[in-house]
């Protein structure tokens, strides 16, 4: 069945994107700002100041492909639960299978 175009939810999956999207540019902004002062403060050299979010924009660069061609074979959420296991500091184990509940600490 067929929804015609005045039932469809598209004035709020724009909103819902947009406000996704300007979170995700906040918080981008925010890591650069603090990785590299972190940087700056504990070598204590000024001159070092891009480096902290070279690091990080690097790092999520690289593993955004791996994610990506797993993401083709096992599926997105699968992928996804592993990396905010990961992100965790957890390996995606039992207590953190994405067919079991959310995350939790042990």
């Amino acid at each position: 069945m067929r929804q015609s175009a005045a039932e469809l939810p598209i004035r709020r999956n724009t909103v819902l994107l947009a406000a996704a999207l300007a979170a995700n540019s906040a918080m981008l902004q925010l890591s650069a700002a603090v990785a590299s002062l972190t940087l700056a403060l504990v070598l204590g050299a000024r001159g070092l100041l891009g480096l902290g979010p070279a690091i990080v924009l690097t790092s999520a660069a690289l593993a955004a492909l791996p994610a990506g061609r797993a993401m083709d074979r096992v599926g997105r959420i699968p992928v996804l639960a592993g990396g905010f296991c990961a992100g965790r500091g957890r390996p995606p184990s039992a207590t953190c299978s994405p067919r079991s509940a959310p995350c939790r600490t042990a």
